[in-house]
């Protein structure tokens, strides 16, 4: 009777740490991919906070006319346009 019960005991024994192993690795998995997505989110966050500051810049229209004017060549009606080539 007692082989049975300490049978019975190890078996229960196995199980349980099987278990255990297995939400071990869950546990692991879930750590590592809350990690990335906190790293994500990071990102994220320090995106947004440069597209604020652009949104805080370009709200100036001096900003937003010096801008168009070094990206796009832009020009205001009347005005002529010079573009300096260096010599090579």
């Amino acid at each position: 009777m007692k082989k049975i019960f300490l049978a019975l005991a190890l078996f229960v024994l196995l199980a349980i740490g099987m278990q255990l192993f297995g939400l071990n690795a869950r546990r692991n998995e879930a750590a590592a991919k809350l990690s990335s997505v906190a790293g994500e989110l990071r990102a994220v966050l320090e995106e947004n906070t440069k597209l604020e500051a652009d949104i805080l810049y370009y709200a100036n229209p001096d900003n937003l006319e010096k801008e168009l004017r070094a990206r796009f060549n832009y020009k205001s009606p009347g005005e002529e346009l010079i573009i300096v080539v260096p010599k090579r």
